[in-house]
This record gives structure tokens, sequence and C-alpha cells, in this order.
């Protein structure tokens, strides 16, 4: 997941003051609570942050790529094969003309 730079400092900010209340991290950021609204739900629903009511917002801890192999470990092989295919399918579909040109040439003697 690529994070804007907004959403970088936040978690920065969350990690240095947790608990911290998302009016504080406007303050911070010299920002409207609700111009951080969107990002601190995107930061929580990632598992990036954690939401406590009265409390404000803490770290998880977890990276991004904790966070997609949690997720990896939580899918069944027919999702992980259904998700090769269609990878297959389009990266098949976006190949530049050559390197279709040439994939042609060599698939006639396979």
């Amino acid at each position: 997941m690529d994070l804007n730079e907004r959403q970088k400092k936040i978690i920065e900010i969350t990690k240095q003051h947790a608990p911290i209340t998302g009016e504080k991290i406007a303050e911070k950021l010299n920002v409207t609570r609700a111009t951080l609204r969107p990002d601190l739900a995107i930061l929580t629903m990632a598992g990036f942050l954690d939401a406590r009511p009265r409390v404000g917002y803490f770290y998880t801890g977890k990276t991004p790529s904790k966070l997609l192999s949690e997720q990896i470990e939580k899918m069944t092989v027919k999702k992980i094969s259904n998700l090769f295919r269609l990878w297959s399918r389009h990266r098949h579909q976006h190949m530049m003309p050559s390197v279709q040109c040439s994939w042609k040439m060599w698939e006639h003697y396979l």
C-alpha cells in the first residue's frame, strides 16, 4: 500500500505520542479534523492504526509487508489461484506489441 506524505506523518506522530486524539494530530499537522478524517479512516481500516473511543489513536506496529502477509495467510488456496490466474491474464493482455510478437514467434517451437 502506498501511503501519501500526510498519512506517513500521521503514523510518525502516532508512534511518538500515542494515545493521541484526532484533534491533536490535526493540530500538529496544521489541518482541520475534517481534512484528517479520511486519512485516519484509511490507516485504521488498513491496520496501521488502532482507534479507541475517548482515548485516541495507537500505532499497531504493523508494516505494509506484515499487513500483506497477514492477508495472504487468511486466503484460501482457491482465492490465491484465482488471483494468479487474473494476474496472468492481465499481464498477457497488456504486453507491449513487440513483446507479444516475439512471444508468438517462439510459441510455435514449444
